[in-house]
């Protein structure tokens, strides 16, 4: 039964390590499809960038940190993406994948539950073992008592042993209650194997549910991010960067979550196949143990069988003594013929009894024996039960554990959700702002160059026309000659010549002026080229004053540490200070406490001479006085320590206050006021002392006088 409560562990291992392995992988899978989905939109090129297991493994080992490069399909980086379909077929793919993979959920935590609710089958109870305790010879038959109620009915073979018994023997206490004792002892084995079952169920839905939950936050993720790129249509290189890295770490955390999760079911499946090589051991134990007892029946039967026929040939023996030894008539040498018959008789039965007995003493030596490797091969079976009890708790804790740290897992990954669309949303209103600007400025440009196209046909049809007058004229100057009568129209002519002149200027002033603004629009147009690479420079300086700016902060750091450790000897808290002044007060003013401020706070000898003689009647000496006279480095540990945790984060700080300091100090008492009442103890201890030496000394100058 222990081995299939162990094989039975191993499966559920074997099949949580096996969910938990595909969910993973389908994770994975899906991001994969969701990248190269994302990748053929944006029109990027699949051999540079495809995605493939070597990538995997050198982004989980660190190597892939840096920003992929992303070009068009002529395989030149200009900025400039070419826009492709967008992936409607493999977005529709994915959602009825998620959809499926919830209604899988769904149907995954029913069945748990069901199984939860419903009563656990009771396993059979074990074959009892007979455990027989060694007993003195078997005392006068008497009746049996009936078998206990959980006992099983005896096997065919000791059914056929009891009925071959001549007569039945009582068993003593400790024999009963041998098969009583260890049918518990099964039984709680049973229950303990059941509520193990239980616990590990119960486990692997949790880490089922987990699973489940991060599979459907990473689909719909995935969802999310292709939807906004089909509605967005943006093209912009530096976000898709960002995006690929974002999804290439969450799949670097994806993969060692897994790694995680599979080392922690190979651990589960190791103490299983433990568990299952002690439940073998046991087992094996428990056969060797069960025919110990069966050759200790049969010796005891046999033992049995050999006392009833001597106590049949005793019997026997008697009445033919007694029917020899009754007077009859016979002749004298008759008797004397008889009674030596009757003693030789005698003397057989005394043979073979001591020859029984002799037998029934080894059948007895063979049965202790049996009953002390029997006892030892039950002690060995209850120690490694007590094993198997011990490694199905650790593998409980462990895997209670682990659900915990899935749990504080998906927190994080919850919380990094949080901030990361907080980061996109901003960086998406950046992008749409600076879309609007250029696509007003494209706006100006393409009114200019209409306009352009305008002046430029206007000129073309002047040009024309001036080449059409140009041609009548030169007919009408070699027709003045010819005719008189045109001299009109010529004059004529030339006025209208003149007159269209004119205009001519002023279409050449206006396709001028045209061409101006056309060289002005232009001038602009680079104006704001140049105020974008101005603006980019002007970040890379940015960048570059920082990183000076952290360094400088470094060395002021540096330098504020490097003074503090030279001015510390030189500090004294002041609430030392005011806990010495305080006692002095308290103590009706004490020139013990007078005279240790004084070393504390290294007053000059003009000081010492105000404060008045108080300090001449005794100076510090001795523990006390070496403790004052140096203050500062005893407390430069202590403004070390409040340096240390002044810098801690603010959650490290609120995670110590004072109140937290006086409960764990004794009596309630802080760190300074536990050092002035050493201080002021030290003191006491040494005017004592020195008190027990004066009288030491005028007690040996009396003696000596």
């Amino acid at each position: 039964m222990l081995q299939a409560i162990a094989a039975r562990a191993k499966a559920e291992a074997a099949k949580v390590k096996h969910a938990v392995g595909q969910a993973v992988g389908e994770i994975i899978d899906d991001a994969k499809v969701a990248a190269a989905d994302f990748k053929e939109y944006r029109g990027d090129d699949d051999d540079d960038d495809a995605w493939s297991e070597d990538e995997d493994d050198a982004i989980s080992d660190g190597e892939l940190t840096g920003d992929v490069a992303i070009e068009d399909e002529d395989g030149e980086d200009d900025g400039e993406d070419d826009g492709g379909a967008a992936p409607g077929g493999a977005l529709a793919a994915l959602r009825a994948r998620l959809a499926a993979e919830k209604d899988r959920a769904s149907v995954e935590r029913a069945e748990i539950e069901i199984a939860r609710s419903a009563p656990a089958a009771p396993a059979p109870p074990p074959p009892v073992a007979v455990v027989a305790s060694v007993a003195p010879p078997p005392p006068p038959p008497a009746a049996r008592p009936p078998p206990p109620a959980r006992q099983p009915p005896p096997p065919p073979q000791q059914q056929q042993q009891q009925q071959q018994r001549a007569a039945p023997v009582v068993e003593p206490a400790s024999s009963r209650a041998g098969p009583d004792a260890d049918a518990d002892a099964v039984a709680d084995a049973v229950a303990n194997a059941n509520a193990a079952t239980e616990r590990d169920a119960a486990v692997a839905a949790a880490v089922a549910a987990a699973v489940a939950a991060a599979v459907e936050r990473e689909q719909l993720k995935a969802v999310a991010m292709l939807e906004a790129a089909a509605e967005s249509g943006d093209n912009d290189v530096a976000t898709y960067k960002d995006e690929l890295n974002e999804a290439y770490a969450e799949i670097d955390a994806l993969r060692r979550a897994r790694n995680e999760v599979l080392q922690t079911a190979s651990d589960a499946d190791d103490a299983a196949n433990d568990a299952e090589k002690r439940a073998a051991e046991a087992e094996e134990r428990t056969r060797e143990l069960e025919e110990l007892v069966r050759v200790a029946e049969e010796a005891r039967a046999d033992a049995e069988a050999r006392a009833a026929s001597s106590a049949t040939a005793a019997a026997a023996a008697a009445a033919a003594a007694e029917e020899e030894n009754r007077p009859r008539p016979a002749a004298p040498n008759d008797d004397a013929v008889a009674l030596e018959a009757t003693r030789r008789r005698l003397d057989e039965v005394e043979t073979a009894l001591a020859a029984r007995v002799e037998t029934s003493q080894e059948t007895e030596r063979r049965y202790r024996a049996a009953s002390a490797s029997l006892a030892a091969a039950e002690a060995s079976a209850t120690e490694l039960r007590a094993a198997l009890s011990a490694a199905a708790t650790e593998n409980e804790k462990k895997e209670i554990e682990l659900v915990r740290l899935r749990r504080h897992l998906l927190d994080m990954e919850e919380e990094d959700d949080t901030k990361a669309d907080a980061v996109e949303e901003h960086v998406a209103a950046v992008e749409d702002q600076h879309r609007a600007e250029i696509g007003s400025k494209d706006v100006a440009l393409k009114a200019a160059e209409r306009e352009i196209l305008v002046m430029r046909e206007a000129m073309s049809a002047k040009d024309a026309e001036c080449a059409n007058l140009q041609l009548a004229l030169e007919c009408f100057n070699n027709e003045v000659d010819a005719s008189e009568r045109r001299v009109a129209e010529a004059a004529a002519l030339r006025e209208k010549n003149r007159a269209l002149a004119a205009e001519l200027a002023a279409a050449n002033r206006a396709a001028v002026t045209a061409e101006e603004k056309a060289a002005a629009a232009a001038a602009a147009l680079g104006v704001s080229e140049r105020r974008e690479a101005d603006a980019k420079l002007a970040a890379q300086r940015a960048i570059g004053d920082a990183s000076k700016a952290r360094q400088a902060l470094a060395a002021s750091l540096e330098n504020a540490r490097h003074l503090m450790s030279e001015t510390k000897d030189e500090l004294i808290d002041k609430r030392i200070v005011s806990k010495l002044l305080a006692t002095y007060f308290e103590r009706d003013q004490s020139p013990e406490v007078l005279l240790l401020m004084a070393s504390m706070l290294s007053l000059t000898p003009e000081q010492k001479t105000v404060l008045g003689p108080a300090l001449r009647r005794r100076r510090g000496g001795g523990l006390v006085g070496g403790i004052a006279r140096a203050p500062g480095r005893l407390l430069g540990g202590a403004l070390g320590v409040a340096a240390a945790v002044a810098s801690m984060p603010v959650r490290a700080a609120d995670a110590l206050t004072p109140e937290d300091v006086k409960r764990q100090t004794p009596g309630g008492k802080i760190i300074t006021d536990q050092w002035v009442d050493f201080l002021l103890s030290q003191m006491d201890e040494e005017e004592d002392e020195g008190e027990t030496s004066g009288e030491a000394r005028a007690g040996a100058a009396g003696a000596s006088a």
